[in-house]
């Protein structure tokens, strides 16, 4: 099997990703500093919500409906669920 490396994945940081899609929008996953380290010196950080964003092709962000553009608190689920709203808007 070969994995093709492209634009539509970027990462940040190491703290989260961006998902960009066929229809132009971009999602972003960024945790912020709640990082928690099982023990001193260990590769992998665990946290337990993350803040989502989401804009277009021509830098437009979706806004939630509380008004703001990027949505702290959100859970794996909420983030799953954002990710496939996002990816099912049309062109």
């Amino acid at each position: 099997m070969t994995i093709a490396i492209t634009n539509d994945f970027f990462t940040k940081s190491g703290k989260g990703f961006h998902l960009t899609f066929a229809n132009g929008w971009t999602v972003s996953v960024v945790a912020l500093s709640s990082f928690k380290t099982a023990k001193p010196g260990a590769e992998i950080n665990k946290v337990d919500t993350v803040e989502i964003a989401a804009w277009d092709a021509n830098d437009e962000w979706f806004v939630f409906e509380n008004g703001q553009q990027v949505l702290g608190g959100q859970t794996s689920d909420n983030v799953a669920d954002f990710i496939a709203y996002v990816q099912g808007f049309k062109f």
